[in-house]
């Protein structure tokens, strides 16, 4: 019993919130019954139009010092350690590192190979000292045999002229072994000189291959060459385009990190191979960043790449680069790496008729209007001169002296009515301040 009379309490809310909701909807209903449907309309403006192109881009410093990877080909350049972007360092502060292990073993594997060479030569100098000491003992024999041989020579003189002659012959022998046992000592030293030599200049090249790779662990720990703010510039790395990080590995000499001068900035920008032809040096710019919208800058186009990229590894968009100088100074606000909306001045058109963007509706390859006309809606086809990204400007052929109306939701239902009424229409003039 008591579930029944809770289901028949809740049945009642319910029904009771539908009919306040049916209540409030017929409320509504009668409110705006009768109510005019406001219609905004506008007329072709006369006057001197900027036409322009508008592209997007990044901040650059004009001449930035460029941080490059380690001109090093023997080793791989492992990013291990990385300044975060944005800090400000001092001249000689550490602002990167790289891997240095395969260096480190390298220096000593030629350690230990130097070591080996240096124990070798030791022994090489001493096994020579040893042997040119016996060829010195050998000398010193011959030398004692030559001066018997010359004494017994010397007092034969009075001996038979046979016995002499055996006597000239035996000092001769001994005078020759003297100059043979110096001739071997000679060849001794001679050689002991070239073996030392050799192995002196391979220990020497060792040497230089550890010094050099020395070096190179002071190279692959970065120091800031001057003081500034450090700025990570987008780069190629592993066939995408990124900032550097940790685990990176660069190529030789790549350009990672930047330095910039943030009195000279700049703008890069690319432009689609179809528009290059509109964009000639020198034309003028306008400058907003994406993160301070109520600056404005002023700039000019100060360079134009010679030849087509691939944009995002796509072979079928080609664009190229442009430079936009900017004129202004503005440490505070303007820094590299930061999105901007470029506005390029092409050219002007005086006394030219407009018509704001949104008025006119694209269907196909021809443009409409909607005018309000003898009491009608009428869709007009018009020819357009230029179009910008806020306005049409119209042919000078194009005349047009009705109300153009704005398309909307309100325009769709005062066409579908089966009979306009001006009197069930409110029309509105359009603002062009923003124009």
């Amino acid at each position: 019993m008591l579930k029944k009379l809770q289901k028949n309490k809740f049945i009642f809310y319910i029904s009771a919130a539908i009919l306040v909701l049916t209540v409030f909807t017929v409320f509504l209903l009668l409110k705006n019954k009768g109510k005019p449907l406001e219609l905004i309309y506008t007329r072709p403006q006369t006057g001197n139009i900027a036409v322009y192109h508008l592209e997007s881009g990044i901040l650059i410093s004009e001449n930035s010092v460029n941080i490059t990877a380690p001109q090093v080909q023997k080793f791989k350049r492992l990013l291990i350690s990385i300044i975060p972007e944005g800090s400000i360092v001092k001249s000689g502060d550490i602002i990167a590192r790289f891997d240095t292990s395969d260096i480190l073993t390298s220096i000593e594997s030629e350690e230990i190979a130097l070591a080996n060479e240096s124990a070798g030569y030791n022994d090489t100098d001493i096994a020579f000292d040893i042997k040119i000491k016996d060829l010195a003992a050998k000398l010193s024999n011959e030398v004692e045999n030559e001066k018997i041989a010359r004494i017994t020579y010397d007092s034969m003189q009075f001996a038979p002229e046979l016995e002499k002659q055996k006597g000239m012959v035996r000092l001769n022998q001994a005078k020759a072994a003297v100059r043979i046992a110096e001739n071997r000592i000679a060849q001794e030293e001679n050689r002991k000189t070239i073996q030392l030599r050799q192995i002196e200049s391979k220990m020497q090249g060792m040497r230089a291959k550890i010094s050099e790779y020395k070096n190179y662990l002071e190279m692959f720990t970065v120091r800031a060459p001057k003081e500034g703010l450090v700025v990570y510039p987008v780069i190629k790395i592993s066939g995408s385009e990124r900032k550097a990080q940790i685990g990176d590995t660069l190529y030789y000499g790549q350009l990672f990190l930047e330095i910039p001068n943030l009195f000279k900035m700049a703008a890069r920008a690319e432009i689609n191979e179809e528009n290059i032809n509109k964009i000639s040096s020198g034309m003028k710019a306008e400058l907003e960043l994406e993160a301070f919208k109520e600056k404005k800058y002023t700039g000019y186009i100060k360079y134009i790449s010679k030849l087509a990229q691939v944009k995002d590894n796509n072979p079928f968009v080609k664009v190229f680069e442009i430079i936009i100088k900017i004129n202004e100074n503005d440490i505070n606000r303007l820094k590299p790496g930061m999105n901007v909306k470029i506005k390029i001045f092409l050219f002007n058109i005086n006394n030219a008729r407009s018509l704001p963007l949104d008025f006119v509706e694209a269907r196909g390859s021809e443009l409409y209007i909607i005018l309000w006309q003898n009491d009608s809606f009428v869709e007009k086809i018009i020819t357009a001169r230029e179009i910008t990204s806020s306005l049409v400007v119209l042919e000078d052929k194009c005349h047009i002296e009705n109300n153009i109306l704005l398309p909307g939701e309100n325009l769709s239902k005062a066409m579908s009515a089966p009979r306009p009424n001006s009197r069930k229409i409110r029309f509105i003039q359009y603002s062009h301040e923003n124009d």
